[in-house]
């Protein structure tokens, strides 16, 4: 008996080395694409790296022009919340990502809040009191300098947890804490910082190849594009530092992994190792924005058109070995293995409290999509109804908790007072896990009885406000001197580039193809949600990144139909 297991094992054991013989032996075989860009056009590459820069530095000043750097991000309720767990993790003892109750009640009553009814007494009112970083200062400051607590439980309300938010937020904060002290500036510091990190792993790894240069400087000048919009008047965004826009950051790492997929396979040394550092930042930067797992949806849908279309490949090649090729490649074991870490970290990290009806560590999924329903102007009339009424108060974070009471009411009986904790923790909260149980159901058999109305929401409503909200964003655009020239810069250098460099058609057509659906992928989570201004400020971005990318296509299209210059190359 124990013979024949051990013989299993060892076939198991066999088995495993020849795979893994075999996975290694494929990606040593893996070639780059596109050569690296010749001697006498290496001109480019330093444009691009320059026009990347100069585009980098003036959007930091822009950010610092509109001061950005002395606004608190909202939410700032979240704000503060996040402030007190990472305070309590600090100097109090807390573990597992929740914090100290009187740390967030010091800085609640400091003004960091949305409660008119507490920054009454500083003359204020809310927003306004996000834009006096003196007076955010001042109530971090009120909440270091707490001493002494006393033991803290759930039981006895001393400890809570936020509501609903990525733990890696509080990370974020941390470290700009770390390194720029305890002020609102730290935390425009730091975007800049993990920016300008990104960029320079980036220009690293492809200092060499003038095309990703290219991709490279046309994201960076979109994001100073979109900074001369007026998104950002948004009282809800207002700062480059808001988490609703920190998904922003993930930009530029998921670009350097796209390379590594579809161009610039061959594992070098120094290619693994920059990419692994740019695999670990894009883990990093999810953990505090959920939000931006789309990234990793849009590489594999990438994957699959790659593998299923030929995209101008002259070579034979069957679609099941192109997905392979795909699926065992060296960037797609980094990213499993960033999302594993990264599930793995959460796993042992969180406090257990997580695990209860209560808290839920992210946002909330199936709220927010109940809430997108009410984007339809016919909700009153046509939408859900509880007791005949209509649900009340469409498009609103109300609407969502109302619906799940009712929910509860209709099916379970359940009172909206059982909804609400006021026992565990040291502030009053919903059941978030089963208020997300109540409204996905909720949302779920709605959408089946009307799948006109779901079908409407979706296909024309949610789109329809989405250029809505973009058209607003660029109504009396401020076209300042330094944007104006780099985009000039960008498309004579872009267009230049692609009728300079000998860029296969199968490699044109699959970045082209790879950007669409990275476009397309990027609206994921404002369609399941709602478009709001607020909220879709990283598909802005990447959007006119994508508009910028064509029009420098376009631009050499049209030159070289009046001066030829190099031939196409299949």
């Amino acid at each position: 008996m124990s013979g024949t297991i051990w013989g299993r094992a060892a076939g198991l054991c066999r088995t495993l080395i020849d795979a893994t013989r075999r996975v290694i032996g494929m990606n040593a075989e893996l070639r780059d694409e596109v050569q690296p860009t010749p001697l006498k056009l290496r001109w480019l590459n330093l444009c691009f790296a320059a026009l990347t820069i100069g585009a980098g530095l003036l959007a930091y000043d822009e950010g610092l022009r509109q001061k950005m750097h002395r606004v608190a991000p909202d939410a700032i309720e979240m704000l503060a919340q996040t402030i007190a767990v990472d305070i309590s993790q600090r100097y109090h003892g807390t573990r597992g990502y929740v914090g100290r109750s009187e740390v967030l009640q010091t800085l609640l009553d400091g003004g960091v809040t949305g409660r008119q009814n507490l920054i009454d007494k500083f003359g204020l009112t809310y927003p306004e009191n996000g834009e006096r970083p003196e007076l955010i200062e001042k109530a971090i400051k009120d909440a270091l300098a707490l001493k002494d607590l006393p033991e803290a439980t759930f039981g006895n309300q001393k400890l809570f947890a936020p509501d609903a938010n990525d733990p890696g937020f509080v990370d974020y904060l941390s470290l700009s804490f770390d390194l720029f002290g305890f002020q609102v500036s730290a935390f425009f510091y730091f975007y800049f910082l993990v920016f300008g990190i990104s960029v320079a792993l980036f220009l690293l790894c492809y200092h060499a190849d003038a095309l990703p240069l290219l991709v490279l400087s046309i994201a960076v000048v979109a994001l100073l594009t979109l900074l001369d919009s007026q998104l950002f008047t948004n009282v809800n965004l207002r700062t480059i530092h808001n988490q609703r826009f920190l998904g922003s950051l993930c930009l530029v790492p998921y670009l350097h992994l796209l390379f590594t997929f579809l161009v610039y396979r061959r594992p070098s040394w120094t290619r693994v190792v920059v990419t692994v550092l740019q695999a670990a930042l894009l883990t990093l930067l999810m953990f505090a924005r959920s939000s931006s797992f789309w990234m990793i949806l849009s590489l594999v849908a990438i994957a699959g058109v790659n593998a299923y279309f030929r995209l101008g490949r002259s070579y034979v090649e069957t679609r099941l070995k192109r997905l392979a090729t795909f699926a065992f490649s060296w960037p797609s074991f980094l990213v499993i293995g960033g999302l594993v870490c990264s599930l793995a970290y959460k796993t042992v990290t969180l406090h257990p409290i997580y695990n209860l009806d209560i808290y839920i560590p992210y946002h909330m999924v199936w709220h927010n999509a109940y809430m997108g329903l009410g984007v339809h102007p016919e909700w009153k009339e046509r939408g859900d109804k509880h007791k005949g009424k209509p649900i009340p108060d469409a498009l609103t974070d109300n609407m969502a908790w109302m619906g799940a009471v009712a929910e509860g009411d209709e099916r379970y009986g359940i009172t909206e007072a059982y909804l609400n904790n006021n026992v565990i923790g040291g502030f009053p909260a919903p059941r978030i896990r089963l208020h997300e149980q109540l409204i996905r159901d909720r949302f779920l058999r709605f959408v089946l009885h009307n799948p006109r109305f779901a079908l409407e929401v979706y296909l024309w409503y949610k789109p329809k406000m989405f250029f809505q909200e973009l058209l607003w964003a660029f109504e009396g655009y401020r076209w300042s001197l330094g944007t104006m020239l780099c985009q000039v810069a960008l498309l004579a250098l872009g267009a230049s580039a692609w009728r300079l460099l000998a860029i296969p058609d199968d490699v044109r057509k699959t970045l082209s193809t790879a950007l669409i659906v990275t476009g397309v992928m990027s609206l994921i989570p404002v369609v399941w949600t709602y478009p709001l201004r607020h909220v879709v400020g990283e598909q802005f971005l990447i959007w006119i990144a994508i508009v910028l990318y064509f029009a420098t296509f376009l631009l050499s299209e049209a030159w070289s139909r009046v001066r030829p210059l190099v031939p196409r190359h299949a």
